[in-house]
């Protein structure tokens, strides 16, 4: 139990001497809130399971789902 102890104790004080580093302002950042295309959108839908009650939740690109739906015809 003593050892458990000096374990944390010493990773806590590692982690609280450790400082982060101060970062430089990014400059020509790429514009990240742009929406995606209707093609890279994700489409979720719920898949029903044999032998449970619960269902499950897949989130999918259009095309994915489309080659999902080609592969269980």
């Amino acid at each position: 139990m003593v050892s458990k102890f000096a374990i944390v104790a010493i990773f806590g004080a590692t982690m609280a001497a450790a400082q982060p580093a101060t970062q430089a302002p990014a400059q020509d950042a790429p514009n990240t809130s742009a929406k995606p295309d209707a093609a890279e959108k994700k489409i979720c839908r719920k898949l029903v399971t044999t032998g449970t009650r619960l269902q499950k939740r897949a989130c999918l690109t259009q095309k994915e789902w489309e080659e999902l739906d080609q592969e269980n015809r």
